[in-house]
C-alpha cells in the first residue's frame, strides 16, 4: 500500500533523473563534438573555446606534431596533426593494409609533389596536398606563441650558445626569419617523374611490351612466318628511407616560429634530396634505388670533343642527343645538368666570320629563347632548343676519366617515363627517453618511408657522361 502511494513520487524523481542523464550526455557530445562554448554551464564564459578553432584553415606543422609525440601538446591544440594522423591510418592502414614499420608510429604527410593519388582516392590525396602546402607558407604566429606559453612556460630573452647546433633558433626580443642552408636542387620532379603509390605489400609490377611482332608480305596461299611479340616487367619494391635526428628541447621550449621551417627543411628536404640522388646515380641494391645512369638500356652519346681527361660539351652535341631519343621513337621532354656546364653551353659561341674578329656570335641566344617575363632566379630552368633546362648540383661533379676527378655529365630524355613509387606518408616515432637523451634533455625522432624508382622504358633517355664543368 505504502509503495502504491508513493509511486507518484518515485516516478517524479525517476524522470528527473532520466532529464539529467540526457543532459549530460548532450553535454558530452558538444563536448567530444566541437569543443567550444561552455556557456550553458555554471561557471563558464560565454564563446570561450578550448582548443584550436575547428574551422582553422592553417596548414600542417611538424613543430605541433613532435609537440604532440612528446606529450606538451593535446590534440585539441594540434587539431590538423591530430586529424591528419588519422586520416593516414584510417586509409593506409586500416583500409589498405599498409603495415607499419612500428605500431606505435604515428603517419604524417610528406611534400606535396611525392603525394601518390590512390585510384579512388583522388580527393584525398589533393587534401594532404592543400594542408602541406599551407603549412609552408605559414601558420598563425600569434597561436603558435599563446600555445608555447601554456604548454612550454614563459618565453624568455636568451643569448645565444651554440649557433652550428641550432643555438640561433633560440629568440631574443627580435628575430629575423630563419637563414636557411643553401640546399641542393631536387631534379626528378623538378623535370616531370610521376608519383605513384606504393601498394600496402611494398610491391608494384608494371608489365611492358619489350618486342614487337614482324609483319609480312605473304604470296597466295603461302604460309605466314611466325613471330610473337616479347614481354617483360619493371619491378618496383619498397625500399626504406629513414632518417634520424637528435633536437635540443630549448628548440621547442623558447625557439620563435622559424623552428617551424627548420624541421620541415631538415625532414622532408633532406629525405627528398637523399631520394633524388639515389635515383640518379646509385648502384642500386635490396636496400636503394638503382640510378638511372647506371641502367644498361639507357642510350649514351660520347661528346664531339674528346680528351683524355674529360671531354667537352659542344652546341651539336644537344641537338644529337635529342636526336638519339627520337630515334628510338620515345619524346625528348627535358635536360638536367649542373648550373656551370648550362653557363659553358649558353656562353658557347661560334668561329669568327671575318678575320680579325675574335669570335662570333652567340650559338644559344637564351634571352630571345625566353618570354618576356624573364626570371633568372636559380630554380628557373634554362633552355635548350626550345626544351627545358633543369640545374642542379644533384648532378654529380666527381666523375673521373684519366688524371681528372671533376667532372660531370649531362642527362636528358622523357622524364614523364620515370616511375617514382612512394609510400603514403612518413612514419614517426618520437623518444626522450633512454641515458643519452634523457641526460642530455634531446628529443630523437625517426622518420621512415618506403619508396623505389624506375625507368619504365629506358630508350626514353639518354646520358654524355665524362664531361668538363665548364
Amino acid at each position: 500500500m505504502a509503495e502504491k502511494k508513493n509511486k507518484p513520487v518515485l516516478d517524479a524523481i525517476q524522470g528527473i533523473q532520466d532529464n539529467q542523464a540526457k543532459l549530460q550526455t548532450k553535454l558530452e557530445e558538444i563536448e567530444t563534438s566541437s569543443k567550444s562554448v561552455r556557456g550553458n554551464l555554471p561557471g563558464a564564459a560565454p564563446s570561450v573555446r578550448k582548443g584550436e578553432d575547428s574551422m582553422s584553415s592553417r596548414g600542417y606543422s611538424f613543430v605541433k606534431l613532435f609537440g604532440l609525440l612528446r606529450g606538451e601538446l593535446s590534440p585539441e591544440n594540434a587539431r590538423v596533426e591530430w586529424e591528419t594522423a588519422k586520416k593516414l591510418q584510417n586509409l593506409y592502414v586500416d583500409r589498405l593494409g599498409y603495415n607499419k614499420a612500428s605500431t606505435n608510429t604515428i603517419m604524417a604527410p610528406f611534400g606535396s609533389d611525392y603525394i601518390a593519388e590512390i585510384p579512388g582516392e583522388e580527393g584525398f590525396a589533393r587534401e594532404m596536398k592543400q594542408v602541406v602546402q599551407a603549412g609552408v607558407s605559414g601558420v598563425d604566429r600569434d597561436e603558435v606563441f599563446a600555445l608555447r606559453q601554456k604548454h612550454w612556460g614563459q618565453t624568455k630573452a636568451l643569448s645565444w650558445i651554440d649557433e652550428g647546433q641550432g643555438g640561433a633558433l633560440v629568440a631574443p626580443p627580435v628575430q629575423g626569419e630563419l637563414i636557411d642552408l643553401l640546399r641542393n636542387n631536387e631534379v626528378f620532379m623538378q623535370a616531370g617523374a610521376r608519383t605513384i603509390a606504393m601498394p600496402p605489400n611494398g610491391r608494384i609490377t608494371f608489365p611492358r611490351q619489350t618486342n614487337a611482332g614482324t609483319a609480312y608480305w605473304v604470296g597466295e596461299s603461302n604460309a605466314i612466318t611466325e613471330s610473337q611479340p616479347e614481354t617483360g616487367d619493371v619491378l618496383l619494391q619498397a625500399k626504406k628511407l629513414g632518417i634520424l635526428c637528435k633536437v635540443p628541447n630549448e628548440l621547442f621550449r623558447f625557439s620563435s616560429i622559424s623552428v617551424e621551417m627548420f624541421l620541415r627543411e631538415d625532414i622532408s628536404r633532406v629525405l627528398a634530396l637523399r631520394l633524388d640522388k639515389s635515383l640518379l646515380e646509385a648502384t642500386g641494391s635490396s636496400n636503394e634505388p638503382k640510378g638511372l645512369i647506371n641502367y644498361a638500356g639507357i642510350t649514351r652519346h660520347t661528346a664531339s670533343t674528346v680528351a683524355a681527361n674529360g671531354n667537352t660539351l659542344e652546341p651539336e652535341d644537344i641537338a644529337q642527343m635529342i636526336g638519339k631519343v627520337e630515334e628510338q621513337n620515345a619524346s625528348f621532354k627535358a635536360f638536367v645538368m649542373r648550373p656551370l656546364m648550362y653557363a659553358a653551353i649558353s656562353n658557347r659561341r661560334a668561329d669568327a666570320v671575318t678575320a680579325g674578329d675574335k669570335k662570333g656570335p652567340f650559338v644559344f641566344n637564351m634571352f630571345r629563347e625566353m618570354n618576356a617575363n624573364i626570371d633568372l632566379t636559380r630554380a628557373t630552368p634554362g633552355n635548350l632548343y626550345g626544351n627545358p633546362v633543369y640545374k642542379s648540383t644533384q648532378i654529380s661533379g666527381t666523375r673521373t676519366k684519366g688524371s681528372a676527378s671533376n667532372l660531370s655529365y649531362v642527362l636528358g630524355g622523357d622524364f614523364t617515363d620515370y616511375l617514382v613509387a612512394m609510400s603514403g606518408a612518413i612514419e614517426f616515432q618520437i623518444s626522450t627517453q633512454g641515458d643519452t637523451p634523457f641526460t642530455t634533455d634531446q628529443t630523437w625522432y625517426r622518420g621512415i618511408m618506403y619508396t623505389d624508382g624506375a625507368p619504365r622504358h629506358e630508350a626514353s633517355f639518354v646520358l654524355c657522361d665524362n664531361l668538363v664543368n665548364a
